[in-house]
């Protein structure tokens, strides 16, 4: 029954709606016989990622860190943020007066 529906033009998501089954169960069976992969639309194969790898990845990591100093009425947080080179940024806010303070820390 499976065998019968495959067709490299359908997807196996599209052939498990209609039979009524999950699609898991189609490639758990196509998996179990190597030779029908071939009758599948990439036919096993993964797809190209198009575009470079440099405009896949994403360039700023944040780390967020709170603390408290010595008082209530002064809450600080720090907010250590790293580039594509191993410079980063070291920021603290006070968060009732909104003041910022940031310092550049080198390569290291």
């Amino acid at each position: 029954m499976i065998e019968r529906s495959l067709n490299p033009l359908v997807s196996p998501k599209v052939i498990a709606q209609n039979l009524g089954i999950h699609h898991q169960t189609i490639y758990s069976y196509i998996y179990r016989s190597p030779e029908l992969k071939t009758r599948l639309p990439y036919k096993g194969k993964k797809r190209r990622k198009y575009g470079s790898k440099r405009s896949r990845k994403i360039g700023w990591t944040t780390k967020v860190k709170s603390f408290r100093v010595n008082s209530k009425k002064m809450y600080w947080e720090g907010d250590t943020t790293k580039g594509k080179t191993k410079a980063r940024v070291l920021t603290h806010v006070e968060h009732q007066s909104l003041y910022l303070k940031a310092d550049l820390i080198p390569d290291g």
